[in-house]
């Protein structure tokens, strides 16, 4: 989970960012304008709440960055039976603030096109994703028992899409290793890239249970347990004043240690 957090919120967050001028509060990771968040405050029945907040900032017009130059740390949950209660709730709560806000963002006069776009990708499309593609296995098997192969056709599109996914992913891990903030272990790394497809297919079923959760009106909150560090030096004293013209809120890059 170390890998992966400083790549999405060193690497994948803030390209994102730079290219739609357009970005989410993740939480504890992010500081705000005092008169902004009076305004905006936080809705306790969201799973969520830190998404739905991003969305209604966004949509009254105001601006959400990344901020490169703060660095901030997070706990890993303490055990898989934690883990699976996170993602479940991540899962879940994305797909509640998209079916909420979705609309807005269509319509709204406060987001460009583009912004439109990727926010859309953001609520909809990562969490249908989920469902089509934990498809692919059992679509492999059932065409190979009905036809005794795949379709050469059907076999290349699949072969290409899983291939592409898989290295775009070692590509990511591979940056994140050159530029993230913490130096880990070598072994960390490896692990990430060789694990990658298992871990990902994991995490979908998970995003499938939690629109199953969803759809049953469960939506009850489970507090996610951490974990301890016996030893911790604080990286935040090498931070550097932001230099962005005054958004209203900042969303720093992030660390789960």
């Amino acid at each position: 989970m170390a890998i992966e957090f400083e790549m999405m919120y060193g690497i994948i967050h803030a390209a994102k960012s730079f290219l739609t001028d357009s970005s989410i509060f993740g939480g504890s990771n992010g500081y705000w304008r005092t008169s902004v968040l009076k305004r905006i405050r936080f809705n306790p029945v969201m799973l969520t709440e830190d998404i739905d907040a991003s969305m209604r900032t966004l949509l009254n017009g105001y601006r959400i960055l990344h901020d490169r130059s703060i660095i901030s740390t997070e706990l890993a949950p303490v055990d898989l039976y934690s883990f699976w209660f996170q993602r479940k709730r991540w899962a879940q709560g994305w797909l509640e603030v998209g079916l909420k806000y979705q609309r807005h963002v269509w319509r709204s006069d406060k987001l460009n096109s583009l912004q439109k776009v990727f926010w859309t990708y953001l609520l909809y499309y990562c969490e249908f994703y989920s469902l089509v593609a934990i498809q692919i296995i059992p679509l492999m098997i059932s065409l190979s028992l009905h036809r005794t192969t795949v379709p050469t056709t059907i076999s290349h599109y699949l072969w290409f899409s899983t291939l592409l996914s898989f290295f775009s992913g070692v590509c990511q891990t591979l940056v994140t290793a050159k530029i993230g903030a913490i130096r880990y272990p070598v072994s960390y790394y490896i692990k990430h890239m060789l694990l990658l497809i298992p871990y990902i297919t994991f995490k979908n079923v998970i995003a499938i249970v939690g629109v199953y959760d969803h759809l049953r009106g469960n939506n009850s909150w489970k507090v996610t347990p951490r974990g301890k560090q016996p030893y911790y030096h604080s990286i935040l004293h090498q931070t550097v004043p932001s230099t962005s013209n005054e958004p209203v809120v900042v969303h720093s890059t992030t660390k789960r240690l």
